[in-house]
């Protein structure tokens, strides 16, 4: 699931012309989703956004 929600929202990005770093966009997923996982690195206040916007969109 983390790895498919990661996809979406790079993929979702690179659509629209933007290049998101995959490592930064799975960490915050998995910080979102509560997800314990190794390797989480910090993300930045516009990867934090776009996942939010996902999540929201996706999830709810």
């Amino acid at each position: 699931m983390l790895t498919a929600l990661t996809l979406d929202v790079v993929k979702s990005s690179q659509s629209e012309g933007e290049l998101l770093n995959y490592d930064q966009v799975r960490s915050s997923i998995a910080r979102r989703l509560g997800i314990n996982t190794s390797g989480l690195v910090p993300s930045n206040r516009h990867i934090e956004g776009v996942v939010e916007m996902m999540l929201d969109a996706t999830q709810r």
